[in-house]
């Protein structure tokens, strides 16, 4: 059960804040390094939570 979630969200619906994760980031610095020509990407943020880190990418 996600009891422990379910009380965490219900005192704040944003537990985490609202910028991204200092991984998303990296994980943008990362990939603007690999010089991929303007190419498109798909990324799949698993366990996306209330999607802060999704809405940065």
């Amino acid at each position: 059960m996600n009891v422990f979630w379910d009380k965490m969200y219900k005192g704040s619906n944003r537990i985490w804040g609202d910028e991204p994760s200092e991984l998303a980031v990296f994980a943008v610095y990362y990939l603007k390094t690999l010089e991929l020509n303007d190419k498109n990407l798909s990324i799949l943020d698993i366990g996306c939570g209330y999607g802060r880190d999704a809405v940065y990418f």
